[in-house]
C-alpha cells in the first residue's frame, strides 16, 4: 500500500512531495521496502543533495526524528 492509499494526496508544496519522494526512493534503494512503521535515517550528504535539489522557500526543515511510543520517554 502506499502513502496516497493510507492518508490521501500529500497537502504540501510542489518540492516538498519531491523531497518526500527522494526520501523515500533512497530507503527503498538502500534496504528495500520497509513495514509500516519501521523508519531508517538517511545519511546527511543525501538528505543536504536532496534539500539542494528541491529546496524550500523558507528554507526550515524539520529533522529525522525517532517515533515515540506511549508515554514513557
Amino acid at each position: 500500500m502506499n502513502f496516497r492509499q493510507e492518508h490521501g494526496p500529500l497537502q504540501a508544496s510542489r518540492h516538498e512531495q519531491y523531497r518526500y519522494t527522494a526520501y523515500r526512493q533512497v530507503i527503498r534503494w538502500a534496504y528495500g521496502v520497509l513495514g509500516r512503521h519501521i523508519r531508517e535515517p538517511l545519511p546527511s550528504c543525501v538528505v543536504s543533495a536532496i534539500r539542494k535539489q528541491f529546496p524550500e522557500g523558507g528554507g526550515t526543515y524539520k529533522g529525522f526524528e525517532w517515533p515515540h511510543f506511549g508515554d514513557d520517554q
